[in-house]
């Protein structure tokens, strides 16, 4: 009988310390096997601590839901889990399995601003992808495009220090500026922090040699990112590009009107090929048809190759271009030649 006591009362001073061992396992010690594939687990924002055991008891990522709630009490957790969806193997212990739903994860969201893109473009670009409402969160910081805004007190909410729009006009937007590409920036920023990385880009792409060569050339940034703009939306190769800067240039040497149709779909925002009578028609310092001379800014955010075309112009003697449904250009020295250009392509 004594002998069965002993058993009974040793029994009953090893289960708690079985308990124990088990539960520390558990915790701290238990590895999944190396053969286990990871399955996917999604927390989503809001998500309580009960859900999320119950939840990985269900996808047999754990032997107990309640275990797992107390492991997580117990160490003052339950205020740390994080949304997302983890990639989770069955068997971790509960120390390196909280640890991974409870990382905080840097979550991005990103943005291309397509070369060639008005303002008008990247803002409706931006309420579609939902970081700002109306497209005046926008221009409160860039300024307001095919604005004119000489006879206007026009103050950005950022001042945007930066070398390179010293020769921007006081009260012009930032068209032109806003360097194309794809940006990342964290889920809780905004558009100033998007804009503020555009405009670094653009710094970056306007190398001190590219600042070089336009001073030497005797013309302003804000002259060759204007011309640049025109190129971008008007040609499409960088060899058309670099010819199209030069005859750009001439025309304003021979006090042409630059005609470009670019210019005009800038303030109309029509889309057309070929400019109405009613479009030409309109009082804008961007009509290129009614004022000679550069319009008033640039027309779009060029790419850092039509900005180059620009600063290295081809030399050439032509006067007029058209281009076709296919991108092809044509290029002419006289009007009767631009005139047998338009008729064959009006065929």
């Amino acid at each position: 009988m004594k002998f069965y006591l002993k058993i009974v009362l040793l029994t009953i001073l090893l289960f708690p310390v079985l308990i124990a061992g088990y539960v520390l396992h558990t915790f701290f010690v238990q590895q999944p096997d190396r053969s286990a594939t990871p399955i996917s687990f999604v927390i989503t924002k809001g998500t309580s601590v009960k859900t999320i055991a119950e939840n990985l008891e269900s996808a047999n990522l754990i032997e107990s839901d309640v275990l797992f709630k107390a492991y997580v009490l117990i160490f003052g957790l339950d205020k740390n889990f994080q949304p997302g969806d983890f990639y989770l193997t069955s068997g971790l212990n509960y120390k390196n399995l909280v640890e991974e739903l409870t990382k905080v994860r840097i979550h991005e969201k990103s943005f291309t601003i397509i070369e060639g893109w008005k303002l008008e473009d990247i803002a409706e670009g931006l309420i579609k992808a939902g970081w700002i409402n109306n497209e005046d969160e926008l221009y409160r910081l860039t300024g307001r495009p095919a604005e004119d805004f000489r006879d206007k007190n026009i103050e950005l909410e950022n001042s945007w220090d930066y070398d390179f729009l010293a020769s921007k006009p006081r009260g012009a937007s930032l068209e032109g500026y806003i360097y194309p590409d794809t940006y990342k920036v964290l889920e809780e920023e905004g558009v100033e922090v998007l804009l503020t990385k555009a405009l670094n880009n653009f710094d970056k792409k306007l190398t001190p040699e590219l600042r070089e060569e336009i001073k030497k050339r005797g013309e302003t940034i804000h002259e060759i990112i204007t011309i640049a703009s025109i190129v971008e939306r008007e040609v499409n190769t960088f060899n058309d590009r670099q010819i199209v800067s030069d005859l750009i240039r001439r025309r304003i040497k021979y006090h042409m009107p630059l005609q470009m149709d670019s210019t005009i779909n800038y303030f109309t925002s029509s889309g057309r090929a070929r400019s109405t009578y009613s479009d030409l028609a309109v009082d804008s310092p961007w009509n290129t048809y009614k004022y000679p001379g550069l319009p008033l800014g640039p027309i779009s955010n060029p790419s850092i190759w039509s900005i180059k075309a620009t600063i290295y112009p081809k030399a050439n003697n032509y006067l007029f271009f058209l281009t076709d449904k296919s991108g092809h250009v044509y290029f002419a020295s006289t009007g009767a030649e631009h005139q047998a250009n338009r008729q064959y392509l009006d065929k």
